[in-house]
C-alpha cells in the first residue's frame, strides 16, 4: 500500500482547512484577550479622544489667530516703518503731502489685512480723543470699544479680548481682537486696533455644537487664567465672570446629572467643555451598537468568505500561468477571458497591471507637451507676482510725482496684464479676456502705429460667460507678427447669433494661403498633434476643446474666429 505523498498533503483544499482551523483559534484566543472591560476602556478612550481633539482644534485656532494678529501688529508698529510715516503726517502741514502719506499708510494697512486669511479689520487710532480714527482698512471715523472684555493682556502693551461683536458692523457676528499702545508720536497717543474676519468666530465653535445630542447640551467656554468664564455658550448655566467649578455636580431637570469636564489649557487662558453625562453615554451606547454590529459583519463575512474559498478550491493555476507566459510587448490588449471565482482577483490585478503599462506607453507619447508646460509652469513659479506688482506701482506713483500721465498710463496696463497673465486659473469671464487684450492693445500701440476697431454687441450677461485664458491675446499678437503691412487695421468683433456668441479677430495682412489654412484646421480637428509656436492655432485650441468641448475653433483666410455655444 502507497503512503500519500507530501505533495497530496500540501494541496490546496488541505491547505485551506489548515488556515481556517488555524483562523478560528486566532479569533477565539482575540475575543478571550480583549474582554468586555477592555472594550469598554477602548470605547471610553475613543470618546475621551473624540471630545480632546476637536477641543484641541478649536485651541489651536485661537492661539493662532492671536498669534497671527500679535504678528501683523508688531509688523506694523515696529520703529521707523509705518509709525515714522504716521509722525510725518500728523507733523505735516502741507496737504498734498499729507494726502501722499495717508495714501502709503492706508496701502500698508490694507496689504497687512489682505495677506491674512483671518485678520478682517485694522485701524489706527487715538484712545484720548474719544478714539478718532486716523487711518483703517475700512472707512470707520470712531471705534466704539465699549463692552469689549480683557482676555489677558501681554508685553508690549498689547491687550487681547474675548469674542466680541464687530467693531465694523455689530450684526456681521463675532470676533476676536487685540489693542497695542503705539510708542507716542508726537503730542499724540497712538493706538493699534486689529480684528478677525466675523466668518472665523461663526464656524469656529462648530464642531462643539455637533457634539450637542437630545438628552443634554454640551456646554463651553473661554476662561481667563483664573478660570473666570469670559466668553459661554449658556449663560445661565455659566455665568459670565464666575467660575465654572460649580457644574461639576449640578441638577438639570431636577434629575442628578454630573458633567464631564475636557480642558485646553493656555497660558494665559483655556478653554473648558462640559459633557452632560447621559449626553456622554449616549455616544457610549452608540459607540458601543456600532462595534457590535462590525462584530456580526465580521462573523458573517468570514463565514462568506469560508465558503466561497471552499467552492473555488478545485479551480486550476495553469491559465494565470499562461497569461503571464505569453504576455509581451506585443500582447497588451488581448487575452483569454477566464472565468474563475477562486483566482478573480489575480486577473483582475493582472488586468490593472497590463492596464498601467497601456497607460505608460501612452504618457510616453505626451512627453512632449507636457514638458512645455511644464517648463512654463516653472517658469512662473520662479517669479516673484508680489515683487513686480508692487516695483511696477512704485514706478507708477514716481511717473505720476513727475507729471509722466504716458508712463503712468503705460506702467499700468503693463501691471494689470502681467497680473492677469500669472494667473493660474485656467478660464476667466469674457469681460476680463477681454479687458486684458485692451491693455495688450494699449502697449502695443506704444511701439506701432495702427487702427484699432472693436465693436462688442453683446449683452452685459453674456460678457460674464466662463471662457478659457489667453484666448484673444495670441491671436491679436499673431497680427503685429505676421501681417507684414505698414497700414494695419485690426478689428475685434463679438456678436451674438442665434444661440451662439461669435469671437472674431480680422486684420487687412496678406492672409493665409488655401494650402496652410487647410493644414492649420486640420491640426486644430486632431487633439494629438504636438506641434507649437502659432499661437492658439494648436496649444490653445487644444486647451480649448478639452475643457470647452461644444466649443469651435475655426481659422479662414483674413480672420480666426472662436464659437461660443
Amino acid at each position: 500500500m502507497k503512503k500519500p505523498s507530501m505533495t497530496r498533503f500540501f494541496s490546496i483544499r488541505n491547505r485551506i482547512i489548515i488556515m481556517m482551523i488555524f483562523s478560528i483559534i486566532i479569533s477565539v484566543i482575540i475575543f478571550t484577550f480583549f474582554t468586555c472591560e477592555n472594550i469598554a476602556n477602548k470605547i471610553n478612550s475613543s470618546i475621551n479622544k473624540t471630545y480632546l481633539m476637536r477641543l484641541h482644534t478649536i485651541g489651536d485656532k485661537i492661539d493662532e489667530a492671536y498669534n497671527e494678529m500679535n504678528l501683523v501688529a508688531s509688523g506694523l508698529v515696529y520703529k521707523g516703518g509705518i509709525t515714522s510715516q504716521i509722525s510725518d503726517y500728523l507733523n505735516s502741514e502741507n496737504i498734498f503731502q499729507r494726502n501722499q502719506y495717508r495714501s502709503n499708510i492706508v496701502s500698508q494697512i490694507i496689504l497687512n489685512d489682505f495677506s491674512s486669511s483671518i485678520i478682517g479689520f485694522i485701524a489706527f487710532f487715538e484712545p484720548d480723543n474719544s478714539n478718532q480714527v486716523l487711518f483703517s482698512s475700512e472707512y470707520q471715523s470712531v471705534l466704539d470699544l465699549d463692552g469689549l472684555v480683557n482676555l489677558y493682556c501681554c508685553a508690549p502693551y498689547t491687550i487681547y479680548h474675548a469674542p466680541h461683536s464687530s467693531i465694523i458692523d455689530k450684526k456681521k457676528g463675532n470676533v476676536i481682537s487685540l489693542i497695542r499702545t503705539v510708542e507716542s508720536i508726537g503730542e499724540k497717543n497712538v493706538s493699534l486696533y486689529i480684528e478677525t474676519d466675523t466668518e472665523f468666530i461663526s464656524g469656529l465653535f462648530e464642531p462643539l455644537k455637533q457634539l450637542s445630542s437630545k438628552k443634554g447640551e454640551i456646554l463651553y467656554c473661554l476662561a481667563n487664567k483664573f478660570n473666570e468664564v469670559i466668553y459661554t455658550s449658556n449663560t445661565a448655566l455659566l455665568p459670565i465672570n464666575q467660575t465654572y467649578t460649580h457644574l461639576q455636580q449640578e441638577k438639570v431637570n431636577g434629575v442628578f446629572d454630573k458633567y464631564i469636564s475636557f480642558e485646553y489649557k493656555n497660558q494665559n487662558w483655556n478653554i473648558m467643555l462640559f459633557v452632560p453625562l447621559s449626553s456622554y453615554l449616549d455616544t457610549y451606547l452608540s459607540i458601543l451598537s456600532e462595534f457590535t454590529l462590525n462584530i456580526i459583519i465580521y462573523v458573517l463575512t468570514n463565514v462568506a468568505l469560508a465558503f466561497f474559498i471552499w467552492q473555488s478550491i478545485y479551480k486550476p493555476l495553469d491559465s494565470f500561468v499562461k497569461e503571464i507566459t505569453n504576455m509581451n510587448i506585443h500582447n497588451l490588449y488581448s487575452h483569454k477571458a477566464i472565468k474563475s471565482r477562486e483566482f478573480n482577483e489575480f486577473f483582475i490585478k493582472f488586468d490593472e497591471m497590463r492596464y498601467q503599462i497601456r497607460r505608460l506607453v501612452s504618457q510616453v507619447e505626451q512627453e512632449a507637451k507636457r514638458n512645455a508646460a511644464l517648463e512654463t509652469e516653472l517658469l512662473i513659479s520662479r517669479i516673484n507676482p508680489h515683487f513686480i506688482h508692487n516695483t511696477l506701482n512704485s514706478v507708477k506713483l514716481l511717473a505720476l510725482q513727475n507729471g509722466q500721465m504716458e508712463i503712468s498710463n503705460s506702467i499700468s496696463a503693463l501691471n494689470n496684464l502681467l497680473h492677469y497673465n500669472l494667473g493660474k486659473s485656467k478660464t476667466t469671464t469674457l469681460k476680463e479676456e477681454l479687458r486684458a487684450a485692451d491693455n495688450y492693445m494699449f502697449l502695443q500701440r506704444q511701439i506701432f502705429d495702427f487702427n484699432y476697431i472693436k465693436d462688442i454687441s453683446v449683452s452685459s450677461e453674456n460678457l460674464e460667460l466662463q471662457v478659457p485664458r489667453f484666448i484673444l491675446q495670441p491671436i491679436l499678437e499673431n497680427c503685429f507678427q505676421h501681417s507684414n503691412i505698414k497700414e494695419l487695421t485690426i478689428k475685434l468683433s463679438i456678436i451674438e447669433q442665434n444661440q451662439d456668441i461669435i469671437i472674431a479677430i480680422q486684420d487687412n495682412g496678406a492672409g493665409i494661403s488655401d494650402s496652410k489654412l487647410n493644414e492649420l484646421n486640420d491640426m486644430l480637428k486632431s487633439t494629438t498633434n504636438s506641434g507649437k509656436g502659432i499661437g492658439l492655432a494648436i496649444d490653445q485650441s487644444i486647451a480649448i476643446k478639452d475643457k470647452f468641448s461644444d466649443k469651435i475653433v475655426h481659422m479662414q483666410r483674413y480672420f480666426v474666429g472662436i464659437k461660443y455655444k
